[in-house]
């Protein structure tokens, strides 16, 4: 259901948006909350802001950390590395929400060291990640129809699903250092038309 805008509260600052846009990407509409930050904060650059401002116009405090949702989100739901509150001890998941986006690569610090995540996802697909050791990683891609995964060079079994974003994902748990999942094609299916 689509709220009709003149019946809505605007959001009144970026601070408050935060809360907008993680509702959007939960609910599986992570290009639409894209384009808002692409509207909203690149709004800031546009008019020659180095900083995130406390609302969107220059009236108030231009450097307000609390204004800075787009950098939690982008790695949380777009790289994908996340804790969730019911796993105990060090357990990260890496489930990238693309959006409109075709490539995304970065860097999320854990008290073991640096995770590394960079993907894309055509012609399908890509994700390889770089990870520290001494903690339980479950990685994860989109489920496409007629694709197998390959981990390592190698077909493989995903060990389960798992639903984020309105999006499921197969997952497999992996260990520390360097590892690459794609898709490529199931040539036990009917090729892709």
């Amino acid at each position: 259901y689509r709220w009709p805008d003149d019946q809505m509260v605007p959001v009144g600052s970026p601070y408050f948006a935060d809360y907008m846009l993680r509702l959007l990407i939960e609910l599986g509409r992570a290009e639409e909350a894209q384009s808002i930050i692409q509207e909203r904060w690149g709004e800031f650059s546009r008019q020659g802001g180095t900083s995130v401002w406390e609302v969107w116009d220059m009236e108030q405090s231009l450097s307000h950390a609390w204004s800075c949702a787009p950098v939690p989100l982008a790695a949380h739901y777009f790289l994908g590395v996340h804790q969730k509150d019911s796993d105990p001890g060090e357990i990260y998941w890496i489930l990238p929400i693309a959006g409109s986006l075709r490539t995304v690569r970065g860097r999320v610090m854990t008290r073991h060291g640096a995770v590394h995540v960079e993907w894309k996802t055509e012609p399908t697909w890509l994700l390889e990640v770089d990870l520290p050791d001494g903690v339980t990683f479950h990685v994860g891609l989109p489920i496409r129809s007629g694709l197998s995964v390959e981990l390592d060079g190698e077909i493989t079994q995903l060990e389960e699903s798992i639903i984020r974003c309105q999006e499921t994902f197969q997952i497999i748990q992996l260990s520390g250092g360097r590892h690459t999942l794609r898709h490529v094609l199931d040539t036990e299916n009917e090729p892709i038309t």
